[in-house]
């Protein structure tokens, strides 16, 4: 039977769904200049990231409750709005030489942007049939690969030609088209809960999230993952620039890189999952981020720091890192009814890692290349551990 709901944009869908990673990397190789500008520490522009990821984490819970009352349209176009005036704040921080009100900025950013990531997976599962769902789950993962690319490259020139405030001026205008590409979906829900904002009824949605093992285990397989794409986003410009000695442009082009092995690694995605099922698709992408990781270790410890031992373990990881948010997103949506409060949460301890390993990079203060691949190899402990559990009680 045909589906009455005329059929979302899949490009807009994309979009929504990396524009959050996205405006998280943009800003990433200006981080040097902004140390300068507002004549604080590198080990304190890492915060930038990490109150980034705060608002990234717990702003998607409002989603879940907010589009099962009013709608996915009205509350992506609400989130969206938030990350403009997030933008604007950013913009005003250098005026106004106010570092807290750049954070500030940062944060409601994040906890707009990141309504795309939880509204485009809620909408890919209202509108297709688990099995087609799946195959787009892995067709969104291409947004995580080309567009933190895009952004560190682009980031990098604006931060080297035209100063890190343009790389603010570029999300404000980014976000409102968007926000109008976004106006033209169709909505997806089929019925809205008038109860669904209600305290006690959130309470009881997202306990019962909680409590869902394999959503839980799959939720902290992929975030830690996750964790070191974004501990190697905040850390990288410092190792790449300051010890390196890379200029910002160089180092976004550079960088953009190991987005193009993640791409490879989003286009093998499916295929691999033909041959592999779920549980041996995870074997394999931990197989190879773990093996990454000991690598870079080993490399950084001898003091072997050039952009050959940065880079090319990143491009491992980079490719690992679709196969495992395929599977893990897929089994996760396709285990509740509730996908609009399932992928909110989801994507919330999705991020979480993420969310400990940057300020983990901030609380050490140190200058040691050598953090990085420790927080990596961390990553991997806690993986595998999360990974056991899941599938210890059967549940993934």
């Amino acid at each position: 039977m045909k589906n009455p709901i005329r059929k979302p944009s899949l490009i807009t869908l994309i979009l929504l769904a990396g524009y959050a990673s996205f405006n998280a990397m943009l800003a990433a190789p200006a981080t040097p200049q902004i140390a300068h500008g507002f004549n604080i520490s590198n080990s304190d522009t890492q915060f930038i990231m990490t109150i980034f990821l705060l608002g990234y984490v717990f702003g998607q819970l409002i989603y879940g409750p907010l589009s099962n009352r009013y709608g996915r349209i009205p509350s992506l176009l609400t989130g969206l709005g938030i990350g403009f005036l997030g933008a604007i704040v950013c913009i005003l921080s250098g005026p106004l030489h106010s570092f807290t009100l750049l954070l500030i900025g940062r944060f409601f950013s994040a906890v707009g942007t990141c309504a795309g990531l939880v509204l485009s997976y809620t909408m890919v599962s209202d509108y297709y049939p688990p099995q087609q769902a799946r195959k787009l789950y892995a067709t969104l993962s291409i947004a995580f690969s080309v567009l933190p690319g895009v952004a560190t490259v682009l980031g990098g020139v604006l931060a080297q030609y035209l100063g890190w405030e343009s790389c603010f001026y570029f999300l404000g205008v980014s976000t409102l088209i968007l926000f109008f590409l976004s106006s033209r979906l169709p909505e997806t829900v089929k019925t809205r809960d008038p109860h669904a904002l209600k305290p006690l009824q959130i309470i009881k949605n997202y306990s019962s999230m909680l409590t869902h093992k394999s959503l839980m285990c799959n939720a902290l397989v992929y975030g830690m993952s996750t964790a070191c794409i974004y501990i190697y986003a905040a850390e990288s410009p410092v190792i790449g620039i300051n010890i390196i000695g890379l200029s910002a442009s160089v180092f976004g082009i550079i960088a953009m890189l190991p987005y193009v092995t993640n791409f490879l690694g989003s286009i093998s995605a499916s295929p691999i999952g033909q041959v592999l099922d779920e549980k041996k698709s995870l074997k394999l992408g931990f197989a190879l981020e773990l093996f990454a990781s000991l690598t870079l270790f080993i490399l950084f410890f001898f003091g072997i720091i050039n952009i050959y031992s940065l880079f090319i373990p990143i491009f491992i990881i980079m490719f690992a890192h679709p196969i495992i948010i395929t599977n893990t997103s897929s089994i996760a949506m396709s285990a509740v009814e509730d996908r609009s409060n399932a992928s909110a949460m989801f994507n919330c301890v999705s991020m979480f890692p993420a969310l400990v390993g940057t300020f983990l990079l901030t609380a050490l203060h140190s200058n040691s290349a050598l953090v990085l691949p420790i927080l990596f190899l961390i990553m991997m402990v806690f993986y595998a551990v999360f990974y056991k559990i899941g599938y210890a009680v059967k549940k993934i």
